[in-house]
């Protein structure tokens, strides 16, 4: 019995022992084991709502500053509307209303009463369509299918490229421009100097018969030549930036003086409306020269390109507040009428394609379109203050 007593004793010492601790140590392992893994699932867990909490948190600032943003750009957006609003009431109570009927000039107060009401028409409809493209400018950016940011970039780039053309192209005119200011002043005096010699020649041919017909040669073609240089005369006041009165028949007697040769030898007539003669326009004389210039300058060459012997007639007269060009030449093909204001566009062999891209441009910031009319029978174009339909 004994014996049994210590072979148990020495089993239990040897191997149950030791497999007991063995067991308690591997149990204490998994338990440790368990605890780290709770404390790693519970930081894992804590680490997730505190990122997720912390991107709600950035998301509430932001929509927050949305809100702000589009609540301060509403009030902004109001307040220059009502600013514009006033500004326009203003302008109307400071427009000068014509005197009664039997009144004498009643006819010119209620021609400056109309045209200073459709000048600030003009004005006070751009500012505030100026402002309601901005608005849609931006609504845009949100609709479904609107350029990107990079997209908008690019077409930006494009532009300024295409506007750095322009500039490139127009720079050789502005020099031009500045060249023609100087020999203006120049030739002016030179004209003076050579206008006193004329005088003195014409005393010297009233005591010595023998020098009237060299006088009366001298005097035609120095005429002939100081009447260029009045023609000169609406183009340099742009440089002086003085506005005036343009007269429809002002216009037409220097398109008549202008092209006088050419007309005469083209067989081509002018023609100018009663009601045209009659035009009132407020603005820079050379903002509007230019434009009848050009348009007269194409109609003559296409004209002189018809049938030959056929007589041409060019006319302008006026509608309401349009000027209706026109003229019984070839006309413009359907194809191409959308193209005719484009900067470089031109069907004239050796023609630059800048003078009417340059003149709708002009034209615009003097707060007036031109546009085709019925191109089928002639070309036909019509030049209104902006805002007005023609």
């Amino acid at each position: 019995m004994a014996h049994l007593e210590r072979a148990a004793a020495d089993v239990e010492q040897s191997h149950i022992g030791p497999a007991l601790s063995e067991i308690d140590e591997l149990a204490a392992a998994a338990e440790a084991r368990l605890v780290a893994q709770e404390s790693d699932e519970r930081e894992r867990r804590e680490f997730i709502e505190e990122r997720i909490g912390s991107a709600r948190s950035r998301v509430r600032d932001a929509e927050s500053s949305g809100t702000q943003a589009l609540t301060a750009m509403s009030a902004r957006v109001r307040s220059v509307l009502e600013g514009l609003r006033a500004d326009f009431e203003q302008g109307l109570g400071a427009v000068a209303q014509p005197s009664s009927p039997s009144g004498q000039g009643w006819i010119e107060e209620q021609a400056e009463f109309e045209q200073a009401l459709d000048s600030l028409a003009v004005d006070s409809r751009r500012a505030f369509m100026r402002v309601a493209n901005l608005v849609r400018s931006n609504t845009a950016a949100f609709e479904v299918g609107a350029p990107t940011p990079s997209e908008v970039a690019a077409a930006a780039d494009a532009e300024i490229v295409e506007l750095r053309a322009q500039a490139d192209a127009q720079l050789e005119f502005v020099q031009l421009g500045m060249a023609l200011a100087v020999v203006e002043h120049e030739f002016g005096q030179t004209v003076s100097n050579i206008r006193r010699d004329v005088r003195r020649v014409g005393s010297w041919a009233k005591e010595n018969p023998q020098l009237v017909g060299l006088y009366e040669d001298l005097r035609r073609d120095f005429d002939h030549l100081d009447s260029y240089l009045t023609l000169l005369t609406p183009m340099q006041r742009r440089i002086r930036r003085v506005k005036t009165t343009i007269k429809g028949s002002d216009i037409a007697r220097f398109l008549d003086e202008l092209f006088y040769e050419r007309m005469r030898a083209a067989s081509v007539t002018l023609e100018f409306s009663r009601e045209f003669r009659a035009l009132r326009i407020e603005g820079y004389a050379s903002t509007f020269y230019p434009v009848f210039v050009n348009l007269t300058d194409n109609s003559l060459y296409w004209l002189s390109q018809s049938t030959p012997g056929a007589s041409g007639v060019i006319g302008l007269e006026c509608t309401g507040q349009t000027i209706v060009y026109r003229d019984n030449g070839p006309g413009i093909a359907d194809e191409i009428a959308d193209r005719v204001f484009d900067f470089g566009f031109t069907t004239r062999p050796g023609g630059s394609g800048l003078g009417l891209a340059i003149a709708s441009q002009v034209l615009e910031r003097a707060g007036w379109s031109i546009s085709l009319g019925d191109c089928r029978e002639g070309a036909e174009f019509l030049i209104s203050p902006q805002g007005r339909e023609p």
